[in-house]
């Protein structure tokens, strides 16, 4: 930007020089790219770059800095350019305290937090409801939801840009992530006051149920949310958005019922969640549907194996792996040919250790006949020289 063209064309004025001088918008865009690629170094050079050209920063700029600061980590620096910005004399704005209340959160220091805040009020700088958020969300991390709910109520008094139930989703995860089981369903119980629970708040909820061992709970709260009426406040098709069950949820509940090891209730999530035409997502969640098939559940597996293959995508490989000791275990030689010959178009390979640990870890399952009729039906076939199946023959 500022080197100087080697041709110029239609150049009337020959002492004319077309040199462009970054100004402090320029300089702003730089701070901005640095937030999302954490590239914290930058924010100085910038400043350096600054100084050197005669701009003074702005407080955009000072709010930018410290964005990138929150961003990378470097909490302390957070602060140190807030306190640039009061010594400046730019005018606070309230998205600069929110940042520095998220900085006292990740740094575990509650009570500057609400300082922070309070020092906003005191200031006269109209808090937006963004602030209100992080510090009700950092309250609730550290146990003090009863203080987080006199927060919500000066949230509730400013212009939102997100509904409500958004703010007690965030405020249970983050009780959650404090491990402050109690205050999830106080806050929850609290909600019920001031909204109609949403989808964000179910899930938020299926998840602090299915980590901590309560399946009956998430089961009612499942089962509520599939059939209960909208309140008197909602439409039909307000209910329809905002609390029909959709892919999390089936998820979530699946992952309850495996933890509590209720499978017959897992069978049923999973008939309904296939019925509302949705596939799990196995990047993640493979595990449910092995696990499944090992506590007697197999047919749910292959439907997914099946259903997976019919949109065009490759079975996730503990999918191939389950099936396979399935089928031989069950001497079902037929059925393991057929999945080893798909095996050869897959992208992945299992080396010959894969293959024996496979089998060693399932060798209760496993007796000596069965894998001794897998290889004899293998060494029967025309199978190529495909590395899977070659390993597979030398493990056997």
């Amino acid at each position: 930007m500022k080197q100087k063209p080697e041709k110029l064309k239609y150049l009337r004025r020959k002492n004319w020089d077309p040199v462009l001088q970054p100004d402090l918008v320029v300089y702003n865009a730089v701070l901005n790219a640095c937030v999302q690629s954490r590239q914290w170094k930058g924010v100085f050079w910038v400043f350096e770059q600054l100084r050197k050209n005669g701009l003074k920063p702005n407080g955009p700029s000072y709010g930018l800095a410290m964005e990138v600061m929150l961003q990378s980590g470097k909490y302390e620096l957070v602060h140190e350019f807030f306190g640039k910005m009061k010594r400046s004399g730019e005018a606070l704005k309230a998205l600069s305290y929110k940042v520095l209340v998220k900085s006292f959160w990740e740094k575990g220091r509650v009570n500057e937090a609400i300082q922070a805040v309070r020092e906003m009020e005191q200031r006269g700088v109209v808090g937006s409801a963004s602030v209100y958020y992080e510090l009700a969300c950092c309250l609730c991390y550290h146990g003090m939801w009863k203080e987080a709910f006199l927060e919500m109520e000066k949230l509730k008094m400013l212009r939102r840009t997100r509904p409500l139930a958004v703010t007690f989703t965030g405020m249970i995860l983050s009780s959650m992530d404090g491990g402050h089981i109690d205050g999830c369903i106080c806050i929850y119980e609290h909600s019920k006051k001031h909204c109609e629970p949403d989808i964000g708040i179910i899930h938020a909820m299926l998840k602090v149920y299915g980590k901590n061992d309560m399946f009956y709970k998430a089961k009612e709260l499942f089962e509520w949310a599939k059939t209960e009426s909208p309140g008197p406040q909602l439409s039909q098709d307000d209910f329809s958005s905002a609390r029909r069950p959709d892919a999390y949820t089936y998820t979530s509940m699946l992952e309850s019922s495996a933890f509590s090891l209720q499978w017959e209730y897992f069978e049923y999530v999973y008939k309904e969640m296939a019925l509302a035409g949705y596939l799990l997502d196995q990047s993640r969640h493979a595990y449910l549907l092995v696990e499944a098939s090992k506590a007697g559940k197999v047919h749910l597996l292959e439907h997914a194996f099946d259903a997976i293959l019919e949109v065009g995508q490759i079975p996730h490989p503990s999918f191939f792996f389950e099936i396979l000791c399935q089928a031989t275990c069950q001497h079902d030689h037929e059925r393991a040919l057929a999945l080893i010959k798909l095996m050869v178009h897959v992208p992945f390979q299992v080396s010959k250790q894969e293959w024996i640990d496979l089998f060693n870890s399932n060798n209760e399952r496993l007796s000596r006949s069965s894998l001794r009729g897998l290889l004899d039906v293998i060494c029967r076939q025309s199978l190529g020289s495909d590395t899977t199946i070659v390993n597979l023959c030398r493990a056997l």
